[in-house]
C-alpha cells in the first residue's frame, strides 16, 4: 500500500534565484501583515510543541549513552527497520570517529493517511512563506527547495540540503515492509548548516539525517537518527567531527529536540486542521 507522504511547501523559488541576498537578513519569523490576515494564521497562534517527554529527558547533557548503543548509517536496516522499539530510541553518544550521534523518536497521534491527504491538499493554499513559518512557529523563516532559513536552537542558519538520497543509499535494497509491514518511508538527508549571511566559504557543520516513518495504531512516529560531524557519499560514510567536542554535542542536542518539536507540531497541526474542517 503506498501512504500519503509529507512535503513542505517552499517559497516557490530556488535560493540562487534572490538577486539580493541581503534579503534573508532582513526575514523574521513573525507573521507579515498580509499572512495574518489568512486563515491559518490562527495555527501559527497555537505555537510550536515541543519534543516528548522522553526525549528532552535523555537528550540533554550528562545522560550520554554508551558508544555501542550508536551506529552507522550502512546499519539502519539492522537497527531501525523493525515492528518493536530499539532500547535507545531517545539519546545521544559521542562516537569513537568523534561523531555525535543522536536518536529521537516523535509521536504523532492521529495522523494517517486520510489527515495528511486532507492536510497536504488543503492547508496554505497561498505562496511564500506562512506553511513554513506555521510549522514550527517562532523557528521558521523560509523554507527553499535547496535550503532552509530556521533557529535550531543557536541562532539563524542557513540549513543547506546538499542531497537526499532513498533507501538504497543506506544499503536497503528489499521493500522494507518486508521488515516492517508498517513501514511508510525512508528517507536520508545530507546538510551543511552555517550562520544566517555568513561569508561565501565558511567551513560549514555537515549533518546527516536519516528519518524512518511508520504507521502505528495510534497514528503515525518517526523515529529520526542524527550523526552531526557526517555525511553519506555513494553509499560511503566520510566523517567531518568538529575539534571541539562540546559545542559538536551541544549542536547534535539542539538539533534533534528541534527536530522533534517540528514534527510533533506538525502532527498537532494536520490533525487539528482536519477536525476543524470536519466537525462543521
Amino acid at each position: 500500500m503506498e501512504h500519503v507522504g509529507f512535503t513542505p511547501k517552499n517559497c516557490g523559488r530556488l535560493f540562487a534565484q534572490e538577486e539580493d541576498k541581503s534579503v534573508i537578513l532582513r526575514l523574521t519569523t513573525e507573521l507579515l501583515p498580509e499572512e495574518e490576515a489568512s486563515e491559518f494564521a490562527k495555527y501559527y497562534h497555537l505555537g510550536a510543541c515541543e519534543a516528548s517527554e522522553e526525549a528532552q529527558r535523555m537528550l540533554k547533557p550528562g545522560m550520554e549513552l554508551e558508544s555501542k548503543n550508536a551506529f552507522l548509517p550502512n546499519e539502519v536496516k539492522e537497527r531501525m527497520m523493525h515492528p518493536g522499539y530499539d532500547k535507545n530510541e531517545n539519546g545521544f553518544c559521542v562516537m569513537e570517529n568523534g561523531v555525535v550521534y543522536a536518536a529521537l523518536l516523535t509521536e504523532q497521534p492521529g495522523v494517517n493517511d486520510e489527515t495528511m491527504g486532507y492536510f497536504m491538499k488543503n492547508f496554505t493554499t497561498e505562496p511564500g512563506d506562512l506553511f513554513y513559518k506555521i510549522w514550527c512557529p517562532g523557528t521558521h523563516y523560509r523554507l527553499y527547495p535547496d535550503l532552509s532559513l530556521e533557529d535550531m536552537g543557536w541562532g539563524p542558519l542557513e540549513v543547506r540540503t546538499t542531497g537526499f538520497f532513498p533507501q538504497q543509499a543506506l544499503g536497503i535494497f528489499d521493500d522494507p515492509a518486508g521488515s516492517d509491514p508498517d513501514c511508510i518511508a525512508v528517507m536520508g538527508i545530507n546538510m551543511e548548516v552555517v550562520p544566517l549571511g555568513a561569508p561565501e566559504g565558511t567551513e560549514p557543520l555537515r549533518i546527516m539525517e536519516v528519518n524512518y516513518e511508520r504507521q502505528t495504531g495510534e497514528g503515525r512516529e518517526i523515529r529520526h537518527r542524527f550523526w552531526i560531524g557526517m555525511h553519506l557519499v555513494d553509499g560511503k560514510a566520510f566523517c567531518f567531527p568538529l575539534a571541539d567536542r562540546e559545542k559538536a554535542v551541544d549542536y547534535a542536542l539542539k538539533t534533534a529536540l528541534h527536530a522533534g518539536a517540528e514534527f510533533a507540531t506538525l502532527g498537532r497541526n494536520i490533525v487539528r486542521f482536519y477536525h476543524d474542517r470536519h466537525s462543521r
